[in-house]
C-alpha cells in the first residue's frame, strides 16, 4: 500500500489540490498534502516528513534528490486598478508614486525579487513587508502600493484580482521555475508521473484562465 506525503507551495492550492487528489485517491492508499511557503516544503523534504514536494526553492544545496520540472513563469507588476496612472517602464519612478508592497525578504520569492531589484540598481524605499501572498494582494486592490508577483500566486486570490491590473515585468524579465523533488532511488516512478499530473493539471485548468485575464501571459508561461 502506497501512503504518499506531498509537501506544494502556497501558490498551488485551489483548483490544484481537489485535481490532484482526484487522480492519485485510487493508486494512493493513504494520501497527504500539505500547503506552505517554500522554505516549509524544504525542510520536509530534507527532514523526510515529505516524500516530495513541488517548490520554487531551487534546492541547488541539496544533494541526493532528483529533480522534475514543472512549469517556469516571469515576474509581473499587480498594480491597483483604481486611482493614478503609475509609469509602468520606470521601477523607481513608481516607487516614487506608491509604495512597493514587498513580500518577507526570507521568503524564496522576497529574495528573488530582492535580488533582481539589486542587479537593476532599483532602489526604493522600503516601507511594507508581507510574508501572505494575500496580504500583499489586499495591499494592492486597496490602492495602497503596487507589488512584484507571480502569474501562478496572484490567480490563486479570484475575488482580489478583479480590484487589480496586471502589466509586464520592464526589461530584464526574471523567472520564477517550479519544480517537482523527491529523495533519488525512493519513489522514482511514483514522482514522474506526478510530474506528468502537476503538468497537466497547470495546462488545463490554469493557463485558459490565466490567459484570458491577461493575453499577454501566453508567451511568458512555460509548462514543460
Amino acid at each position: 500500500e502506497l501512503r504518499l506525503r506531498i509537501g506544494l507551495v502556497d501558490s498551488l492550492a485551489d483548483p490544484f489540490v481537489p485535481e490532484l487528489v482526484d487522480q492519485l485517491h485510487s493508486s494512493i492508499h493513504s494520501l497527504s498534502i500539505t500547503n506552505g511557503i517554500a522554505r516549509i516544503v524544504r525542510t520536509g523534504l530534507i527532514e523526510r516528513t515529505l516524500d516530495l514536494i513541488i517548490t520554487n526553492d531551487p534546492m541547488d544545496d541539496v544533494d541526493g534528490i532528483v529533480r522534475h520540472p514543472v512549469l517556469t513563469e516571469g515576474y509581473m507588476l499587480v498594480v491597483p486598478r483604481t486611482g493614478a496612472t503609475l509609469p509602468l517602464t520606470d521601477l523607481k519612478a513608481m516607487g516614487r508614486r506608491l509604495p512597493l508592497i514587498r513580500w518577507n525578504p526570507q521568503s524564496r520569492n522576497g529574495f528573488d525579487i530582492e535580488r533582481q531589484l539589486r542587479r537593476m540598481g532599483v532602489d526604493i524605499e522600503r516601507r511594507f513587508e508581507f510574508d501572505s501572498p494575500s496580504a500583499i494582494l489586499s495591499m494592492v486592490s486597496s490602492g495602497l502600493g503596487w507589488a512584484i508577483m507571480n502569474p501562478l500566486t496572484v490567480f490563486e486570490m479570484q475575488p482580489l484580482l478583479r480590484k487589480v491590473r496586471v502589466a509586464p515585468f520592464p526589461a530584464p524579465v526574471f523567472l520564477r521555475h517550479l519544480n517537482l523533488f523527491a529523495r533519488a532511488g525512493e519513489i522514482d516512478g511514483t514522482a514522474e508521473r506526478i510530474a506528468v499530473m502537476a503538468r497537466q493539471i497547470l495546462r488545463t485548468h490554469y493557463l485558459p484562465e490565466l490567459i484570458k485575464f491577461a493575453a499577454w501571459l501566453k508567451s511568458g508561461i512555460v509548462v514543460h
